[in-house]
């Protein structure tokens, strides 16, 4: 979710990395007030507000891997691909 909105610093790829964004976070606060306005705003302006999106996104991938024109995927992958 933070990746589509465009806040890719704030995804952790393990439990160690996790902790330490949370750690930067709560040395700031007044910069974590900040970050909370700026993900509300970025939900509200982002495609999750767009449900007829991602319908047609979630049947366009299922019809792709139903069919074996796109390969199933984990979620890493994704990831590092968004």
């Amino acid at each position: 979710m933070m990746i589509r909105m465009g806040m890719q610093e704030l995804v952790a790829g393990d439990e160690h990395e996790y902790v330490e964004i949370a750690a930067e976070l709560l040395q700031n606060l007044s910069g974590l007030r900040e970050l909370r306005t700026q993900i509300r705003h970025g939900f509200h302006n982002s495609p999750f507000t767009d449900i007829s999106g991602l319908v047609r996104e979630l049947e366009a991938t299922m019809t792709g891997w139903a069919t074996g024109r796109l390969a199933p995927f984990t979620m890493l992958e994704t990831r590092r691909t968004c």
